[in-house]
Parts: C-alpha cells; sequence; structure tokens
C-alpha cells in the first residue's frame, strides 16, 4: 500500500493504534490498541492510571510525571521525529498552579514512540512575570485547551483556543509562533526536539517569562499579533477584544457579529489593565513570512493614540497608556506615554478619545506592548471597543455595521441582538442565523406581509414571503458577500 496509518485518541486516558490502511477506521490485522499509550494525569505530575500501569511506549527513565495527557493528541513529523501535541496539565513546572488550559509536546522516532517528554507548548492563561519580578503569574482565563502546531510560510506556530471569562463554550482562536530546534540524532541515541515561544527581535530568536526566583515558562507566548509576528501595523483599528493581558478575567466579552469586529472589554473599575502585545512601531520594510510591508512610526507622523470606549459612569475618570509594561518599576519597565481624561457628564455612548503620543513612540523601532490602566472612582468606568494609533496622513476609522429593519404589515420587529444559539437538537454551529417573532391572532388566517430595509446600500436584500402563518417568512441581508438571514416567526397572541 505504501504508507502506515496511526490513531491516537482518549480522554483523561491515552490510546493508539495502528490503523488498517484499507479501511482508516479499523485496527490493521495482527494489531492490538495499546490501552495505556501515554501517562495520563488528574493534575499536573499525579498520574490518574491505575498504580502499577506500564509504558512500554515511553522511553525507561522518564519521568512519568512530566507527560500529564489529558485529552486531544495530534502528531507531527519534523525532521526525522515525530512530535505529539495533546492537551496536558502543565504549570508547577514553571510556579503556577496546575491547569489543563496548555497544549504539551513529546517526541520520539516513530509515531508510536517510545516517547520523552518536552515540555509545555503553551499556556493559554498567558504567563507574564508578576509585578515585582519575583513570581510569575497568568493574564488570562482557564479552562481547557486543544491545537497542535504546522509549518507555515517556513515559520512554525502553535495553534489553540482561549477560554474568555473561563467560559469553556466561548473560544476564541489563537496561534502564536515558535520555535522548534532539532537535531539528526535519533532519540534513543540522545537526539532531542525543543520547542521554545519565536521572537524575531531577540539575539536568539527566543521569548522567555521568567522571575527572580528561577521559575522560567518557556512555552509559546500569548500574544494579541496572531499570524502578524513583527507586531501589527499600529495605524490600523482593533478590536478591544484582541487583549493578550487582562488584570480581570471577567473583562473580555463575547463576539456574536459576523458583520462586526467587536469583542468589548466591558465594566473596567479602578486600577484594572489590559494590554496589546505587540505594535509594529518599527514597521515592516518588506513583504515577509508572507506578510504584507507596513509603515511604522517615524519623526514626523505626529502619533496619535486613539481609544474607543463608553464611559459607564457620571464621574470623571482617567486611562493612562502605558509603554512595555503596566508598571513603571525595574521589573517592568513600563513608561507611560499619555494619559486620556474622561470628563464628568460624558455621554454614556461610544466615542472616540485622541492623545498625541508622537514624542514617545515616532522614534520606536521594532515592536512594543502597550496596556491600558484604568484611574477612577470606585464602579463601573468604562466599557472599551477598540483601539488603534493614528498619524497626519492616517486616520484611523471604527467600523459600525449596518442597521437592519424588518417589519411585519408595517410593524417593526424587535430585531435579535444575538444569533440562534446551537443546541444538541438545532445542530446549528454558525452565527449566521436569526430568528425574529410576530404576533397574529389565533384565529388569523391571513399571513402577514414583510419588509425590510437597511441604511447600507451595500447591503441586498432578499424576502422569501411565507405561503401561511405556520411556516416563516425569510429575510436574508447580504454584505460584501457576508450573509445574516433571519426567520421570522409568526406566534399566536
Amino acid at each position: 500500500i505504501g504508507f502506515r496509518a496511526y490513531g491516537f485518541w482518549g480522554f483523561q486516558r491515552s490510546l493508539a493504534g495502528e490503523l488498517d490502511q484499507n479501511t482508516m477506521y479499523s485496527l490493521r490485522p495482527g494489531t492490538e490498541v495499546i490501552d495505556y499509550f501515554m501517562p495520563s494525569s488528574s493534575r499536573y505530575g499525579v498520574i490518574r492510571d491505575p498504580e502499577g500501569t506500564e509504558y512500554p511506549n515511553v522511553y525507561p527513565g522518564e519521568d512519568l510525571g512530566k507527560f500529564n495527557f489529558f485529552e486531544a493528541a495530534s502528531i507531527r513529523k519534523i525532521g526525522n521525529k515525530y512530535v505529539w501535541v495533546y492537551s496536558g496539565y502543565s504549570g508547577p513546572d514553571y510556579g503556577l498552579s496546575s491547569t489543563n488550559s496548555a497544549l504539551r509536546y513529546a517526541y520520539g522516532d516513530s509515531p508510536l514512540g517510545p516517547w520523552r517528554s518536552g515540555g509545555v507548548l503553551v499556556d493559554s492563561r498567558a504567563v507574564v512575570l508578576g509585578e515585582d519580578g519575583t513570581t510569575l503569574q497568568t493574564a488570562y482565563a482557564a479552562h481547557n485547551t486543544h491545537g497542535s502546531i504546522e509549518l507555515v510560510n517556513d515559520q512554525w506556530f502553535a495553534f489553540y483556543h482561549r477560554p474568555p471569562r473561563g467560559f469553556g463554550n466561548a473560544r476564541q482562536p489563537m496561534v502564536a509562533p515558535v520555535k522548534i530546534e532539532w537535531d539528526e540524532s535519533l532519540v534513543s541515541e540522545g537526539g532531542k526536539v525543543t520547542i521554545r515561544a519565536y521572537d524575531p527581535y531577540s539575539e536568539d530568536n527566543t521569548w522567555t517569562a521568567k522571575d527572580s526566583n528561577g521559575n522560567e515558562y518557556t512555552g509559546a507566548e500569548v500574544t494579541s499579533e496572531g499570524f502578524h509576528i513583527y507586531g501589527l501595523d499600529p495605524y490600523k483599528y482593533y478590536s478591544a477584544g484582541y487583549a493578550s493581558y487582562l488584570s480581570d478575567i471577567n473583562l473580555q466579552q463575547d463576539s456574536w457579529d459576523i458583520w462586526d469586529n467587536n469583542m468589548p472589554i466591558a465594566n473596567m473599575k479602578s486600577g484594572d489593565i489590559v494590554g496589546y502585545k505587540y505594535f509594529g512601531f518599527g514597521g515592516l520594510d518588506k513583504d515577509k513570512d508572507g506578510l504584507k510591508a507596513f509603515e511604522g512610526t517615524m519623526p514626523g507622523n505626529k502619533t496619535a493614540f486613539n481609544l474607543f470606549l463608553k464611559p459607564n459612569t457620571d464621574a470623571s475618570f482617567k486611562v493612562n497608556v502605558m509603554l512595555d509594561g503596566p508598571w513603571s518599576n525595574d521589573a517592568w519597565n513600563g513608561k507611560q506615554i499619555g494619559q486620556i481624561v474622561v470628563p464628568a457628564n460624558s455621554p454614556q455612548e461610544v466615542t472616540k478619545f485622541t492623545i498625541d503620543v508622537s514624542e514617545m513612540v515616532d522614534n520606536l523601532g521594532e515592536k512594543h506592548a502597550i496596556y491600558l490602566v484604568a484611574d477612577g472612582e470606585s464602579g463601573n468606568l468604562l466599557d472599551i471597543i477598540g483601539l488603534g494609533f493614528s498619524s497626519a496622513k492616517k486616520e484611523i476609522v471604527r467600523h459600525v455595521p449596518p442597521t437592519l429593519s424588518i417589519e411585519a404589515d408595517g410593524v417593526a420587529l424587535e430585531i435579535p441582538k444575538t444569533p440562534v444559539r446551537s443546541t444538541n437538537a438545532n445542530g446549528i454551529t454558525g452565527y449566521d442565523l436569526y430568528e425574529a417573532t410576530y404576533k397574529v391572532s389565533s384565529n388569523e388566517s391571513k399571513v402577514p406581509r414583510i419588509s425590510a430595509s437597511t441604511d447600507d446600500k451595500n447591503v441586498k436584500v432578499t424576502i422569501t414571503q411565507a405561503e401561511s402563518v405556520s411556516e416563516p417568512a425569510v429575510v436574508q441581508f447580504d454584505y460584501k458577500g457576508i450573509v445574516k438571514t433571519y426567520n421570522v416567526v409568526f406566534v399566536p397572541e
């Protein structure tokens, strides 16, 4: 047949097997399921498999408490070795609490091992240095994560997801660059695979978070960049939900509208910190690694910082804009580059606030983080909608999606703010289907006439009228090829 096939599966227990190449789902004749392929754990270092379990697919002498399998295995071939990625417990190995909100990896000479533990690939809790540098801390919520690694335009990336507010059914896709090194020696002869966080600007192209007591996290860095490894183009608008540092994990809200890249940071209080890593102030002078060139800041640009926020109080408050760190101490070396002052009795609506930061950023190179620190009275101060920089030549504008209206016999219907939620029964997986209702008399047979309109000429409206009150009318709004569908359901009064 010319190839071998393997399957890896298991939840809180690792199993594997060689597959029949003709079926790709059943075992290859003459082989058996490997019942305990990799050590699984109930928390970091605590094996949950039955006492005395043997692991012939793990190298003798390996610390079995370092594998920590939970679920979600995937495998890649890198050089002459295999790398096995999985959701697994991490944290105490770099001084933090145990979590399965992390991916780990192992490596071996064949798809069935034997394996050596490689360590943590990414901890989606966003591991960073603590305020005074003596400890590491997390800057995001924890739940579970799944993913793997992939080579894109000659750069390796770790793919995973993170859980807004720690809610397991809210999953924000994430990607981060990693540096993978391997040698040609067999693992059985001492060969290794090492995966570290990648930084294009550091001397050895790695990033690490290390405290003064020796705890060190070497996994992928949780950033706001995605694939933009040289930093985000500063002269663009970005949703607040790109935040990579949250002092309060409950701040980040959900994104529902497929026409609007809007994931707000809500209900910020005095002292709350939100961070964005990183902005590419140094620019990218030519297309590289699949990324388009962009201009960075430079003298004469008159760069300004723009924050789109909604006040939630009648009192005045401030937002301190910090560069590189939220604290101006020896551990972080943060610098305040500006301060946004929101006057008392400001309208409680989304407003753009702009401050001149040219003196601080128009000579910057490479990439730098921005942190926003709320400062005011107690209570709920503000929501952040988005942010970005502008210059004398480049203004940034927040995209506001078209407003829609639907009427039944001339009566305006309430347009739902969120799409129909997925259930086991309906099987819906998209965010494009909405349901509106219109009450009709229980003895009414006349079918209401549906009309629809929008305030944007770029939206195409298609209406399919209902033939009876027992079936819905369907309204479709097509905005630049992205379609929202509204079922108008007639319900008896």
